[in-house]
């Protein structure tokens, strides 16, 4: 483990994506790839510090870490983005062709209700 706290937090959100609502996935969503970016941060800084080892040898102490486990961790961060983007994406898409689907007047219908709905009376 690289950053115990925020790799626990990603745990947690992971957890909470797969435990997901329709009400929620979307938050979830754009909450996990929040978290993900922090880490990947974190990661490639880590990465550049002067103490990492370049080849994964044996020590010790265990602790400094080298830079392919480091390498592994980002490629692994950034494939889980992309599928996080991707699913994010069919919902947002299907959201908006259902939109289009609406003809003209259903739209005006679908625009003024949520006008009303949207007013404080």
């Amino acid at each position: 483990m690289f950053f115990p706290q925020l790799e626990e937090k990603l745990q947690a959100s992971k957890q909470a994506l797969n435990t997901a609502t329709s009400e929620n996935i979307i938050e979830q969503c754009k909450q996990h790839l929040a978290l993900l970016a922090e880490y990947r941060i974190q990661l490639y800084k880590l990465q550049d510090l002067p103490r990492v080892r370049q080849h994964s040898t044996p020590s010790l102490s265990g602790e400094v870490p080298d830079r392919e486990a480091i390498r592994a961790a980002i490629e692994t961060t950034i494939h889980e983005r992309n599928r996080i983007q991707v699913l994010l994406l069919s919902f947002t898409t299907r959201l908006m062709a259902r939109r289009q689907t609406l003809t003209k007047p259903s739209r005006t219908l679908f625009r003024t209700c949520a006008l009303v709905l949207k007013s404080p009376d």
